[in-house]
């Protein structure tokens, strides 16, 4: 099952929807859209490393807890890989949560790079 989460040929990100805030913020999109996207990549680095920890631990619960939580990050932001990873690593068998933790993880240094790649050419 975990072999076929890492698609690098799947997008990190799906810019049409973070277009679709700047269209709707108006004037100060990328002021705005810096503070969004700031705040992700402020925040995950956090969850990544409790998600880490849970993992680790074998507590599920909390395992669970932290991936809905990035998953609503990211499906926020069109970060629609990590979206699918983190889901998938909510419902995993303890056996499997090492290997996803790493597509998590994957996808996140995916993510940030497009991010921060969408901000520089917004400015």
């Amino acid at each position: 099952m975990t072999q076929r989460l890492f698609d690098p040929n799947t997008p990190a990100l799906d810019q049409s929807v973070l277009q679709e805030f700047m269209e709707t913020i108006g004037s100060r999109a990328p002021e705005i859209m810096g503070m969004i996207v700031g705040l992700f990549l402020e925040e995950t680095p956090p969850l990544i490393a409790d998600l880490d920890a849970a993992v680790r631990e074998s507590n599920y619960a909390r395992v669970e807890s932290i991936a809905h939580r990035l998953r609503g990050s990211c499906m926020s932001l069109g970060v629609y890989a990590m979206a699918n990873r983190c889901a998938i690593l909510e419902e995993c068998l303890p056996h499997e949560g090492g290997a996803l933790f790493v597509s998590v993880s994957i996808e996140y240094r995916r993510a940030t790079v497009a991010l921060r790649a969408f901000l520089e050419s917004s400015v």
